[in-house]
């Protein structure tokens, strides 16, 4: 055979290569050997340890996630009273400058009979408690 870069080169060789191989003789069939273990019981123990810890820290973030999640409603609830109670607070501040309304005053005054005083109706009280005397005053 003069080809030898190609299809025939390979047969060639593996003719050549079964040839110098002898012929395996059965074997007696044997019982298959007893399966060690793949790992040590020291690192299994790890391995257990490390999933153990894993889970435990995956357990805290989860629970922390859900306390987060929590103060935020909470905050939302806040928040919406607090735009509640200010417009409460706006409308009663409102209230209060109409109920001080000078005007608004003197007609409920009049309404109840009541008249601004004469000056014969005002008395004068002293810091040293002297009651009814007029006291002199710059102004």
């Amino acid at each position: 055979m003069a080809y030898i870069n190609g299809n025939l080169a390979l047969e060639r060789r593996q003719e050549e290569q079964s040839k110098a191989r002898p012929a395996k003789r059965p074997s007696k069939p044997t019982a298959p050997a007893p399966r060690k273990n793949a790992l040590p019981r020291q690192d299994k123990l790890l391995y257990l340890f490390a999933i153990v810890v894993g889970v435990a820290v995956a357990l805290t973030v989860l629970f922390r996630y859900a306390q987060i999640y929590g103060m935020n409603v909470q905050l939302q609830n806040i928040e919406a009273k607090i735009e509640k109670l200010q417009a409460e607070n706006v409308q009663l501040k409102r209230e209060v400058m109409n109920l001080q309304d000078p005007n608004r005053i003197q007609q409920k005054a009049k309404e109840f009979g009541l008249s601004l005083p004469q000056d014969k109706q005002v008395a004068h009280v002293a810091p040293d408690g002297a009651a009814g005397q007029p006291q002199k005053s710059g102004r």
